[in-house]
């Protein structure tokens, strides 16, 4: 088992990379996975302001997604969180 690495990818923009998965975070939220087994990426939808906003479209560019056909909704902060946990027990 291989141990996650973190990298800081510019202000309050980082990454986690895990064996079996990519995450991105914006501050202290979620706003993309992806799954490196089935390659389904999920990106949250910016509801935050600006900065989130331009951390997202660097997500979608890191992650290599189509933004339209892989976006999440989240109705809060957590959402995409809950939403990995759901699909992906084991994450």
């Amino acid at each position: 088992m291989r141990i996650p690495t973190y990298e800081q990818l510019a202000p309050n923009f980082s990454s986690i990379h895990s064996e079996n998965a990519v995450m991105l975070w914006s501050y202290q939220t979620l706003i993309g996975y992806k799954d490196l087994a089935s390659g389904e990426t999920t990106v949250a939808r910016n509801e935050w302001g600006p900065t989130t906003g331009r951390h997202i479209n660097e997500a979608c560019r890191l992650l290599q997604c189509d933004r339209k056909e892989s976006t999440l909704s989240p109705a809060a902060g957590d959402s995409l969180i809950h939403y990995v946990q759901a699909r992906y027990p084991a994450a």
